[in-house]
């Protein structure tokens, strides 16, 4: 399967191993750290440029957030999660690691009155929100605002519309978030 994001093509690929009879691709699992089923399932992010490929962290959760964000921190592949703009992504991280955020903000401002889109203006807005709460607060407000968000979400007593809402808030959230920077998981 393949699929492009903009100008960057993603390939996935699945090998299987097998632990019985002619051991298929045991060898080659080996190589890439895959010593035997215990440490299946796995997952190996190749980039080009890379000599070594990354490995997902196989006790983090396998769901499609933490898969895209493992995707994101490791390549140059943007993969957007609900309620999120690309460009406001990185507005958001250059936000975070400015000294002049006053600027930055200001920035952010003169390309949210460009767009001509709605619901992207709408998105835009989220984003200036929080870079408005930060500069009157602090970068706390960031892990604050998350903890707070995940907690209205994990008590289910909301409507599923609602739960969205706060979703979509939640990954624009994640954009600013210092845990956002590209580390190895």
């Amino acid at each position: 399967m393949q699929f492009c994001q903009g100008e960057t093509l993603f390939e996935n690929g699945q090998v299987g191993v097998k632990d019985y009879g002619d051991k298929e691709n045991v060898d080659f699992a080996a190589k890439f750290g895959i010593k035997d089923k215990n440490d299946l399932p796995a997952l190996r992010l190749f980039v080009q440029g890379e000599d070594e490929p990354f490995a997902f962290d196989k006790h983090m959760p396998w769901n499609e957030e933490n898969l895209k964000k493992f995707i994101r921190d490791h390549s140059n592949i943007y993969l957007g999660l609900p309620g999120c703009l690309e460009a406001f992504d990185k507005i958001a991280e250059k936000f975070m690691e400015s000294k002049e955020k006053k600027t930055v903000y200001k920035a952010a401002e003169e390309e949210a009155n460009k767009l001509k889109n709605e619901r992207e203006k709408d998105l835009a807005k989220t984003y200036l929100k929080y870079m408005d709460k930060v500069l009157n607060s602090s970068s706390a407000f960031v892990t604050l605002e998350i903890k707070r968000l995940e907690k209205i979400l994990s008590g289910g007593k909301i409507s599923q519309k609602k739960k969205e809402e706060i979703s979509r808030r939640l990954n624009v959230l994640k954009s600013f978030s210092p845990t956002n920077a590209k580390t190895e998981l």
